[in-house]
């Protein structure tokens, strides 16, 4: 019997619309006890890598709803991480990755993760995320290794992609804290992130880097929560350098998470101010911590393309939000 008959709606991992006409092959990758020399047709045959032509992706058929599972053996991180020394890249349309994991929001145990050794000469992301029409659910991609070039975690340049219970979480060392950091790029379109969390908020940034920067279009984000430890005013969490249409925030919660109560971003949103740019739209969100003495931060550095449905934050003092 295929495992996600086995395990109830895979904690909410797997979509009607795959089960409803599920055309493709199921490969499963276990990290711990797998070997790249399976078929990985079944869990006695497991696949040891999610990347590479031996690894459950290369395996994988595009176009034709293969899914491939990653299975947590444990809780323990060196038997639910498949570490990876360089970026591993999903290129397949209509190939999907669910993780077989408790589906809770932070840190899932089926986990994508730099190895101890990894290193590179350049800038490069942990994921790159370039296929269309994919679904995502129930996995952690962590970037959280002392080299700099290693602090970009996933990149996200399809477009239509779902994403369900992610958790997009860079900048997890000290040194990661680099110019032009991220949790997650988003540059493709029309994707949807639903009960996502993007960011961490174990290490304090002070970089100009940011938790998520998106360039493409028509995206949204909903029901995420978006997570910094930030004590620089200038520092936001998102970055929007998008040059047309929009992107859409729903009911999402944007926490800057600082344990005294210190001064911390004064903005959620950097903003572009051109008339011409991208628009944000936010409706039912809120803000928490980063502003003067610790209250809720402001939306944006500037009002031109940002557009609110609901209470602005207050700044001024209190630890409430009010209708200013």
């Amino acid at each position: 019997m295929p495992i996600y008959q086995t395990i109830p709606h895979m904690s909410g991992g797997m979509p009607p619309a795959i089960l409803g006409g599920y055309q493709g092959k199921s490969y499963f990758v276990m990290p711990y006890d797998g070997a790249d020399g399976n078929t990985g047709k079944s869990p006695n045959s497991a696949k040891e890598t999610l990347f590479g032509t031996y690894g459950g992706h290369g395996a994988a058929t595009a176009d034709r709803n293969d899914i491939v599972y990653l299975v947590s053996q444990s809780n323990t991180a060196a038997n639910t991480t498949d570490y990876l020394s360089t970026t591993g890249t999903w290129s397949k349309d209509l190939t999907h990755l669910v993780g077989v994991c408790s589906g809770s929001r932070l840190s899932h145990r089926a986990r994508v993760a730099w190895i101890s050794t990894a290193t590179s000469a350049s800038d490069i992301p942990l994921v790159t995320w370039s296929a269309d029409g994919c679904y995502c659910s129930n996995v952690q991609f962590f970037s959280g290794i002392g080299d700099a070039n290693l602090s970009f975690d996933v990149l996200v340049s399809g477009s239509r992609n779902h994403f369900h219970n992610v958790h997009f979480a860079g900048i997890g060392h000290t040194t990661n804290d680099a110019t032009g950091a991220y949790s997650l790029s988003v540059t493709g379109s029309e994707n949807y992130f639903e009960g996502c969390v993007i960011g961490l908020d174990t290490i304090v940034c002070a970089g100009a880097n940011n938790e998520l920067v998106i360039s493409g279009e028509k995206n949204h984000f909903k029901d995420c929560i978006f997570l910094t430890h930030s004590v620089t005013a200038g520092r936001c969490t998102v970055f929007s350098t998008a040059t047309n249409y929009w992107n859409l925030f729903e009911n999402c919660q944007f926490i800057n998470w600082t344990p005294n109560v210190e001064t911390g971003q004064t903005n959620v949103f950097d903003m572009p101010a051109a008339a011409s740019a991208g628009k944000v739209y936010l409706h039912g969100c809120a803000a928490f911590g980063g502003g003067a003495a610790g209250i809720g931060s402001a939306w944006a550095d500037t009002d031109t393309n940002i557009f609110v449905s609901m209470p602005i934050p207050n700044t001024a003092g209190g630890k409430a939000l009010a209708a200013t």
